[in-house]
């Protein structure tokens, strides 16, 4: 998984990860991530991302996108 020096998570891994294809937010001690693209949005490793650092993730559909929602679970 992407870790940065620290060898922790941080928006900018985040970021890289969902490239062009989604635009990531602060979320309540979380993140939102609104989906531009789902044909083109890496589904499996933002969910292996978010996961191995603790996230419980929810997908919603708001204003006609999906987003993810993760809030750390641990």
């Amino acid at each position: 998984m992407d870790k940065n020096e620290n060898g922790n998570a941080s928006e900018e891994d985040l970021v890289g990860i969902v490239g062009d294809d989604a635009i990531v937010a602060l979320y309540y001690g979380g993140y939102e991530i609104e989906v531009k693209d789902p044909g083109k949005f890496p589904w499996a490793r933002v969910f292996e991302w978010l996961l191995e650092y603790g996230y419980g993730i929810y997908i919603v559909k708001r204003e006609e996108r999906l987003r993810i929602l993760a809030k750390q679970s641990w």
